[in-house]
């Protein structure tokens, strides 16, 4: 249903971004960031669950976990977190972008009447990130490739 090349074009954006946000000192553990960077998804995801059970409202840590789970392709545990991230930060267009992706990625690997749902769902998020920040370019461009890919589904 969706170009999976496209969605997984983010694998490659997160370990750049990733890479560009790592400044900590090399006494201190790696950072969640750092080690997605060194393509250490799985000690990323067990970084960030620790930070976010001692920082439960911590809306960054479940994006990235999001994005780290996006990466190994568990979309559940990907949507869960970054269902959280939005209803921490309901105005944040990243976090409505990434869950966009992650319905995205479900809708693809599920059944057609689960799809349909999804696919509603994936739109909305892509509309909303557009919506809270207009000129964020991926949220745009996601939401047009889904209007192409998908336009008679929703």
């Amino acid at each position: 249903m969706f170009s999976h090349s496209f969605f997984r074009i983010g694998r490659v954006a997160l370990l750049a971004i990733a890479t560009s946000l790592c400044s900590f000192p090399a006494s201190a553990a790696p950072a969640p960031e750092t080690l997605l960077a060194q393509g250490r998804v799985d000690d990323a995801i067990s970084s960030l669950q620790t930070k976010l059970s001692n920082a439960p409202d911590d809306a960054h840590g479940y994006n990235l976990l999001c994005r780290a789970y996006f990466i190994v392709d568990n979309w559940e545990a990907s949507a869960k977190a970054c269902e959280k991230a939005v209803s921490l930060q309901p105005s944040n267009s990243d976090f409505h972008l990434w869950l966009g992706r992650v319905y995205g990625e479900k809708a693809s690997h599920a059944h057609f009447l689960s799809a349909m749902g999804l696919a509603k769902k994936t739109r909305s998020e892509f509309e909303t990130a557009v919506r809270l920040d207009p000129n964020n370019v991926e949220a745009r461009a996601d939401l047009a490739e889904f209007y192409v890919e998908a336009p008679g589904i929703v």
